[in-house]
């Protein structure tokens, strides 16, 4: 069984979710950053302003788990695609609010687009890593338990690896 596992995809989708840990490790997501300008601008207490480290954080994961349960779902199988693609085609209506909702989406894709081909690599690692999974014969539970779990522990070692010997790497 194990010569018959996609390796290659496999660390290339462990190396994506690690650089992913250490990126939102290293930078203040949106949503944190917005939420602590927030949190100051009112006048936080003392209390939130000294956890305020452990709230960003806590942000952060809420973030990631978001994105990956996001990217989980699309890569999960092509119903889903179908499902978001064919039926609100079925009538003119929804064929007009579909259109709507998706132009309106793409001031937002342009506005935050560094987030947004992130979010792109990732679906692209974790659909190539079901593409072969399931081209070597896994059945879909263990394709989806391989995903999750290896997404999950690349994920937190890329952000432990950032949060020990990341604030020492100097950028040249």
């Amino acid at each position: 069984m194990l010569k018959k596992f996609p390796w290659t995809s496999w660390i290339l989708f462990l190396v994506t979710y690690a650089v992913f840990g250490w990126i939102a490790g290293s930078e203040n997501f949106f949503l944190s950053h917005f939420i602590s300008n927030q949190m100051k601008l009112w006048g936080a207490g003392p209390f939130v302003i000294e956890h305020i480290y452990w709230i960003q954080n806590s942000i952060k994961i809420v973030e990631t788990s978001l994105i990956f349960v996001i990217t989980l779902f699309l890569s999960d199988s092509l119903r889903v695609l179908n499902t978001v693609i064919r039926k609100p085609f079925s009538s003119n209506v929804l064929t007009f609010f579909y259109i709507l909702l998706w132009s309106s989406l793409i001031p937002v894709i342009l506005a935050w687009f560094s987030y947004f081909i992130r979010f792109i690599i990732i679906l692209a690692a974790a659909l190539l890593l079901r593409i072969d999974m399931q081209r070597y014969g896994f059945k879909h539970s263990i394709t989806t338990l391989v995903v999750c779990l290896s997404g999950i522990i690349a994920f937190m070692f890329g952000l432990v690896v950032f949060q020990l010997w990341g604030d020492n790497v100097r950028i040249i």
